[in-house]
C-alpha cells in the first residue's frame, strides 16, 4: 500500500509526554502545526489546513499529501513565500525552539496541574 498522508510527530522527552498526557500532547500537535504553517507549500490550502490532530503529533490527510511534502517542487512563493519540501526539516531550526517555548509555557501556566 502506497503512503499518501504525512504524519509529523513532537519529538519530546517521554517522561514530560506521559506526565502532560494527551491534554499537553494535543496542545503540542496543534502548536507546532501552527509554527510549521509558514513553511508549508500550498496552492489552495487543502494540504496545509486538512490535518487530523492526535496526542504528540498531526497527520496531513490530502491523498497527494506525500508527495508535496518529499518532491522538491517550485512551489509558488506569492502564497507562502518560505514554502518547501521537507519543512520540518528544513524549517525546524526556527520553529522547534519557539514550539519547546510554547510547552513550556503551557506547562508553566498550570494548566496541567503539574506545578502545584
Amino acid at each position: 500500500m502506497i503512503e499518501t498522508s504525512v504524519r509529523v510527530e513532537i519529538d519530546i522527552d517521554s517522561k514530560i509526554k506521559k506526565l502532560g498526557g494527551d491534554e499537553l500532547g494535543n496542545f503540542a500537535a496543534t502548536t507546532a502545526h501552527r509554527h510549521f504553517y509558514d513553511a508549508m507549500p500550498y496552492d489552495t490550502g487543502a494540504f496545509a489546513d486538512s490535518i487530523d490532530y492526535r496526542p504528540w503529533e498531526y497527520e496531513h490527510l490530502v491523498p497527494y499529501a506525500n508527495r508535496v511534502y518529499n518532491h522538491n517542487y517550485n512551489f509558488r512563493k506569492d502564497y507562502h513565500p518560505m514554502a518547501m519540501s521537507n519543512y520540518v526539516e528544513g524549517y525546524g531550526v526556527v520553529a522547534n525552539p519557539k514550539i519547546a517555548a510554547d510547552i513550556q509555557a503551557y506547562i508553566d501556566s498550570r494548566k496541567l496541574g503539574l506545578n502545584e
